[in-house]
């Protein structure tokens, strides 16, 4: 039997330092695009009269009723409920499987620098790994769901 300390995630596995070099490098170029995407956005907006309405008044009580609004995903099953489920499998899938990734960086690329060591050993990484993989699957079966939708049942929108 395997101990409990030696599940862990290998990391980079078989990459040497230029296949890291260039995954960072390529990272830096995502990064560089999307960052200038949100400034072409902001930009436009800038070049754009000024909003008739003020968008801000109300904001903390917008804000909650937004948040609560996503949170339960109700407008998604008000009128389709294969919609809804299906929304809800890629909303959730995709934002914890972003914050899996953000978590593996921060293991990589702050903690072990810092620590000399890992945290992603033992029974978090088998409980952590558990719950990715099961919303990993999520968003695949909703991304299915979708092209589905689009593609085989199309109902005339």
């Amino acid at each position: 039997m395997i101990p409990m300390q030696a599940a862990t995630r290998e990391t980079f596995w078989t990459i040497g330092p230029v296949g890291k070099a260039a995954f960072y490098w390529l990272a830096a170029v995502a990064i560089a695009v999307f960052c200038y995407g949100v400034y072409a956005r902001f930009a436009a907006y800038a070049r754009g009269g000024a909003d008739p309405r003020d968008r801000l008044s109300g904001l903390p009580t917008r804000t909650l009723a937004a948040t609560r609004t996503v949170l339960s995903n109700e407008n998604q099953f008000d009128g389709d409920r294969y919609a809804g489920v299906m929304h809800t499998f890629v909303l959730w899938g995709f934002l914890v499987l972003l914050v899996a990734t953000t978590v593996l960086g921060v293991d990589i690329d702050v903690y072990r620098p810092l620590a000399g060591e890992s945290f992603w050993v033992g029974e978090f990484y088998l409980v952590y790994q558990f719950a990715v993989d099961a919303f990993g699957l999520l968003f695949v079966v909703g991304v299915a769901m979708a092209i589905a939708r689009r593609y085989r049942d199309r109902d005339g929108r």
